[in-house]
């Protein structure tokens, strides 16, 4: 327990400081080769080109030294008791004792000398270990200190390892909450993802059948499973020598790896944002809205009372109203507007279901539309400011140009000279 804790503080320490230093130290080295090379000058600390060259470079060391890192773990898993024997870990008892004869006519300490005794013992204490099918199950499973455990079934021997297990990825998940909490990540879930993969992974090879039992193990399609020697996956094929526990310890410092880099180059190589949605940012964003739909609101309050204003006269037999364009203030309407507003709605609603449709009706509106146009413009000839004459389409599907007014584009739209407002007005008008 106190290695793996060791061996924890020294990858993170590790996974910390040595991709920002090494980073640090050949960015202005390739740049001066970059700049030997194209004879151009490199970009200036601070631009987005320097930032993106930083990035790249402290993604392929923090590469590199995952590579290191994983081949060091790979090294440090040392050879267990089938390759000190020099058989496979699918041999029988009969196996095991050929491999031990051959093993102690080269090392017995009679023949090799008294330099070889300390060795001899180890190799003759895991051959003892194996000749016993309980210690070589836990062996296989849990490595050479569980044959220290104070235990004698096979049930005893996996309720202890399980107990180790759960152990050891508790510890796991209360490290990644401290750490979580003292360095606050984006990147939590996936640390999780990984533990809880990595002890799925863990549970269904230790808990395969031995190679007795069962000829197939779930298990056997992610680890090398001794029950299956014919089956081949990526961990047969690269350590056809290993047993579960081997794989377990590699499984281990792999998921170690994968988090640490996880946490070194996704926020480099995706930056989060730089603006946080705290409580102060939050009040900010909201009274700056709300400033906002104030002002829309002002402005579509005083669009709508200059339409009203601008309804209010000779035209309606009401009393004309007094404004100024640049301070419009809210007018009471007049009950003649009122009736006229109303009326002029209803036919606006009335018309554009017309022209919605297809047939007669629709060509009887278009023509309506046509002829109220042209009237209108000859009867207030000089007073509008017509629009300039542009060719659109009508809702038949024929351009036309009438006056100013777009024909079929709907009921005309009259700038009133003697007022600043602009009306859409129905046929019936």
């Amino acid at each position: 327990m106190l290695y793996d804790a060791g061996r924890f503080a020294i990858s993170v320490l590790g996974w910390r400081y040595i991709p920002n230093v090494l980073s640090q130290q050949l960015l202005p080295w390739l740049h001066r080769l970059y700049q030997a090379l194209t004879h151009r000058r490199p970009p200036a600390p601070g631009t987005p080109a320097y930032q993106n060259h930083r990035k790249w470079i402290y993604t392929a060391i923090v590469f590199g030294y995952a590579l290191y890192t994983f081949w060091n773990a790979i090294v440090s898993i040392g050879p267990n008791y089938y390759e000190l024997l020099g058989v496979h870990p699918m041999t029988d008892i009969s196996g095991l004792k050929n491999g031990f004869r051959a093993f102690a006519k080269r090392h017995h300490p009679d023949r090799a000398g008294p330099d070889s005794e300390t060795y001899f013992i180890h190799v003759r204490n895991a051959y003892e270990a194996l000749k016993n099918p309980t210690t070589r199950f836990a062996y296989d499973r849990f490595g050479a200190e569980a044959l220290d455990w104070k235990v004698i079934t096979m049930g005893e021997y996996i309720q202890y390892g399980l107990w180790e297990i759960a152990t050891n990825y508790v510890a796991n998940v209360c490290g990644v909450i401290f750490w979580n909490r003292l360095v606050p990540r984006s990147l939590a879930f996936w640390n999780y993802v990984l533990l809880f993969g990595a002890l799925a992974m863990e549970l269904l090879f230790v808990l395969s059948p031995s190679p007795s039992q069962s000829e197939v193990s779930f298990s056997s399609w992610v680890f090398s499973n001794p029950a299956t020697p014919s089956h081949a996956n990526l961990f047969t094929l690269l350590w056809p020598q290993w047993v579960a526990y081997q794989h377990v310890n590699l499984l281990r410092s792999l998921t170690l790896l994968l988090s640490s880099a996880l946490y070194q180059v996704v926020p480099n190589v995706f930056p989060p944002s730089s603006e946080t949605l705290d409580d102060v940012s939050v009040s900010k964003h909201l009274a700056t809205l709300q400033t906002v739909s104030k002002k829309i609101n002002q402005e579509v309050v005083a669009t709508l009372h200059t339409d009203l204003h601008a309804c209010h006269g000779e035209s309606t037999g009401t009393t004309p109203s007094v404004a100024d364009f640049y301070n419009i203030q809210p007018i009471t309407i007049a009950e003649p507007v009122k009736l006229r507003l109303q009326k002029e709605v209803s036919n606006m609603v009335l018309e554009e279901l017309l022209l919605r449709q297809n047939g007669p009706l629709r060509t009887a509106c278009e023509a309506a539309i046509v002829r109220r146009g042209r009237r209108n413009m000859a009867g207030h000839k000089g007073s509008p400011v017509e629009r300039p004459a542009m060719p659109v389409k009508t809702p038949s599907g024929k351009a036309d140009i009438l006056d100013g007014h777009f024909a079929g584009s709907g009921p005309p739209l009259v700038l009133d000279a003697n007022s600043v407002h602009t009306r859409r007005r129905s046929v019936s008008f």
